[in-house]
């Protein structure tokens, strides 16, 4: 196996016979191993830019399948490949720990990739567009309001607990009960933990 240090040698002399090429993403670091029809690795690079890693890839011949595996960028890099006319397969991160030997590196961790791309029990991940994305992304953020909006709700409740105070569950309880409790001076409640409950 030849191990190649630049973009160009390596393209020249052999991305061009790769059928499957797998890349380990990073944000500016990207470890690249190809292999040939016999699942032989006949090419490895480590390419040390983001505008030297796509340069790389909008150089891959379209015979080329290029794997990946889920986590940042995956979905952006898969849809350049995409319109460039490149099978791409995002492979679920989990199963590719899976097929990693050695210790984790980005080499073992590309390696892993193009092993785990031989797996036909593995289903690849769907290339997402932009659009279905963001409305991703609205539905996690949207998500990650409601758990926090309920970890603050009960964290309140138990802090009223401990002074003897009692609410029931349920947001309503907290957006209707709790201003009245705060302005109850009858409450056994601290004037600092009044500051607090109001905040939160």
């Amino acid at each position: 196996m030849k191990k190649h240090t630049t973009i160009n040698q390596s393209l020249s002399a052999d991305v061009s016979t790769c059928v499957n090429v797998a890349v380990d993403l990073a944000k500016k670091v990207f470890q690249v191993a190809g292999e040939n029809a016999l699942g032989q690795v006949i090419f490895e690079d480590r390419i040390k830019s983001r505008e030297a890693f796509q340069a790389f890839l909008l150089k891959l011949p379209a015979s080329v399948t290029v794997l990946v595996e889920t986590g940042p960028g995956a979905q952006a890099w898969a849809r350049l490949l995409q319109t460039q006319g490149n099978s791409v397969r995002i492979l679920p991160a989990q199963h590719v720990a899976t097929h990693r030997s050695g210790p984790k590196n980005d080499r073992n961790d590309a390696l892993a990739i193009l092993r785990a791309g031989r797996d036909c029990r593995i289903s690849a991940v769907p290339v997402k567009s932009a659009a279905a994305l963001a409305m991703q992304a609205l539905h996690r953020a949207r998500q990650g309001y409601i758990r926090r909006r309920t970890a603050v709700g009960n964290q309140m409740r138990g802090l009223l607990l401990e002074q003897g105070v009692s609410m029931p569950q349920g947001e309503m309880a907290i957006s209707q009960r709790i201003p009245r409790i705060l302005e109850d001076a009858t409450q056994p409640l601290p004037d600092l933990l009044r500051e607090l409950i109001a905040e939160l």
